[in-house]
């Protein structure tokens, strides 16, 4: 006789915490998010049992059920571009950290970036391709260390913003 035997994870609804509203990182549209806790259960034969730890709290969007951890959300400018922050595959946080920038703007919208201030110091920069969409102009630049960034000009506050992702040193100038 085989007995099968281990451990599963389930989400349960947190009726500790409160609901909060934010722009899903994943789906990009507002949604409710609601607050959860994410457990592992020993499981026998698949079925989960027996918790094993009080949980680990997050949020899910109400739209897309894509699970954030509970400070990423309330944080607001930390993003995941993952599907789960427990137990899954985990991809990189991206980190938005507000810069000065010195360019111009030409007639047809488009930006030519001449250089950025990192940690109090102006750089001269090369610029990549730039895009557009709903958080603003995205432009891609090349740091002399040869490290390329994405900046943005956020649309709701004409701020820049330069794009950090979590697995990176930051931007080093040597």
């Amino acid at each position: 006789m085989f007995i099968i035997f281990g451990t599963r994870q389930r989400t349960v609804k947190d009726h500790e915490a409160t609901a909060t509203t934010f722009r899903c990182p994943h789906c990009q549209q507002i949604a409710q998010f609601e607050p959860v806790k994410i457990r592992n259960y020993f499981a026998l034969f698949f079925v989960p049992l027996i918790p094993l730890e009080k949980g680990k709290p997050a949020y899910r969007c109400t739209n897309c059920q894509t699970k954030f951890a509970r400070q990423v959300v309330e944080a607001g400018k930390l993003h995941r571009d993952t599907k789960s922050i427990y137990g899954e595959k985990k991809e990189n946080t991206r980190i938005m950290k507000q810069i000065s920038v010195d360019c111009t703007f030409n007639t047809d919208g488009s930006v030519r970036v001449q250089r950025v201030e990192i940690e109090g110091s102006w750089w001269s920069v090369e610029q990549g391709r730039q895009w557009v969409d709903e958080n603003g102009r995205h432009v891609l630049i090349m740091l002399p260390n040869n490290q390329v960034r994405e900046i943005i000009l956020r649309a709701d506050s004409m701020a820049w913003e330069m794009v950090t992702v979590s697995s990176d040193k930051g931007p080093r100038i040597v």
